[in-house]
């Protein structure tokens, strides 16, 4: 019989469930159950943002929210990242101290290197959120800084 290896290729398929798994015959595929997704709009809701203002001008007095978010008056810790360029420590404390009328060398303050830049960290007395918005308006003015916050 020269046949008896060789059948209906469809045959030989099923006979190893080659349509489903190799356990099963014939089960075909079968698509994995969907978990419900978790809702997390449930809990809270995040504006796109397009709509959200708080993102925006989060450094302009008029609509800020120093205001809401920190007790004034009190030492600020804020941070600034510029290039590591002249004194730019000592510029920055200048700066920052002639806003808050008081000599901003005092100020505790330390700074690390990070390649081309220098990141500062001065603790800034300020009384009131126009005074910090000023400190911030200051060190912005200098052409060497990249970040501040």
């Amino acid at each position: 019989g020269g046949d008896s290896g060789a059948g209906n290729v469809s045959t030989i398929f099923e006979s190893v469930g080659a349509a489903g798994s190799l356990r099963f015959k014939g089960t075909g595929f079968k698509e994995p159950e969907q978990k419900p997704a978790v809702d997390v709009a449930a809990n809270f809701k995040v504006k796109p943002v397009t709509d959200r203002k708080d993102m925006e001008n989060t450094w302009n007095p008029k609509e800020g929210k120093l205001k809401e978010l920190v007790d004034f008056p009190c030492n600020f810790q804020l941070k600034v990242v510029g290039a590591r360029q002249g004194e730019f420590v000592e510029d920055i404390l200048d700066s920052v101290g002639n806003v808050v009328k008081l000599n901003g060398r005092d100020f505790p303050h330390s700074f690390r290197d990070l390649g081309q830049w220098r990141s500062i960290t001065i603790k800034v007395p300020v009384q009131s959120a126009e005074e910090l918005y000023a400190v911030y308006e200051a060190i912005g003015k200098d052409p060497r800084v990249k970040f501040k916050f």
